[in-house]
């Protein structure tokens, strides 16, 4: 074989080469430009991902001082529970009372009767047990308010 036929066989594979060798370049730049572009969108993640581990930080913290408040609210809700239980005893006792002075009021109307000469002595005390008797309900009025 000549040197011209070899060169003749040699410049198509060349060319090949080379053409071959240029899309490589040209991909690889491509991929180059790929991963740049990779690169800076990971680094925009990275920054939301701490800016989002921030806020829940933040969050957390809020999370915390809500439990902490809902904890203070439930013992409020406890004593309220057992102040109400407290004030429905009270009522209670206050209704017996209110019971054993209308019986009180009874015994002395009866006495009234009976007893004339004493009769003016006798209104005045019940006065003084009525205005009790209002007192103790106004006062239940307010409690139960």
């Amino acid at each position: 074989m000549t040197p011209e036929k070899r060169l003749d066989q040699l410049e198509p594979v060349l060319a090949d080469v080379v053409q071959t060798q240029s899309r490589i370049i040209f991909q690889i730049g491509k991929i180059v430009d790929y991963v740049t572009d990779t690169r800076e969108q990971v680094e925009i993640v990275i920054q939301r991902v701490s800016r989002l581990e921030v806020k829940v930080d933040r969050l957390e913290e809020k999370v915390d001082r809500l439990e902490i408040k809902v904890d203070r609210l439930t013992e409020d809700v406890v004593t309220l529970k057992t102040d109400v239980a407290t004030l429905k005893t009270d009522v209670a006792t206050l209704k017996a009372d209110v019971a054993i002075l209308k019986t009180d009021v009874t015994s002395l109307k009866e006495g009234q009767a009976r007893m004339e000469a004493s009769q003016d002595e006798m209104r005045q005390d019940i006065n003084v047990l009525k205005d009790s008797v209002q007192a103790i309900f106004a006062f239940l009025k307010e409690r139960l308010n």
